[in-house]
Formats: structure tokens, sequence, C-alpha cells
């Protein structure tokens, strides 16, 4: 088994300005998207799927239209949203900065 790593900051970032531009029925392990920024993250791709639903349940709009994430997002998570909500284009350059361009699915 492989052994579990902890989720920075900045990976986190590049989670959330993905959920940002990703459909929420496009947040799959199978989502080339997914596929390619998980291999820049050293993650996998259903790792990064799984923390992308974290964002959607802390997503008012989402949680409005029925969508349910995890009942519990972790703290860090829950700062990089509120992060994300205050500037959100903030976030997404930076994210961009790590991975490169995330385009909308």
């Amino acid at each position: 088994m492989a052994e579990r790593k902890n989720w920075t900051r900045e990976e986190s970032i590049v989670a959330c300005a993905l959920y940002a531009v990703t459909p929420y029925n496009k947040i799959q392990s199978i989502n080339p998207q997914i596929i390619e920024i998980a291999k820049k993250l050293d993650r996998t791709p259903a790792s990064l799927a799984m923390r992308m639903t974290v964002y959607a349940s802390l997503d008012p709009v989402g949680q409005a239209n029925g969508r349910k994430g995890f009942d519990s997002a972790p703290k860090q998570d829950r700062e990089v949203w509120a992060a994300f909500q205050e500037n959100w284009r903030a976030i997404m350059e930076q994210a961009e900065k790590l991975v490169g361009p995330l385009r909308q699915q």
C-alpha cells in the first residue's frame, strides 16, 4: 500500500481551482484533465477527484442543487475555500503558476 501523504496548501489550492472549472459530473478519476493535474501533483487521479469533492461540500451553490461532498472538510480546505471566495482570481493565478493553465471543461 502506498504511503499516505498529507495535502499541502498549494495542492489544495490547485484542487479548489480545478473544482471551480470542472462540471460536477466530470469530477471523476477517469477525467483526462484530472489525470494530467494529478500527475503534476504526484497524486492519484482518485485522490485529486476526492479532494475536489471536498470543495463540493463547501460550495453553497452545489449544496442548493442537492450536491453533497464530504460531511467534514479539513481545516486547510475550509481556509482555501474562504480565500477563493474572497479573491478567486488570485487563487486561480496561484494554481496555474503551480500546474499550468486550467481549462474549463
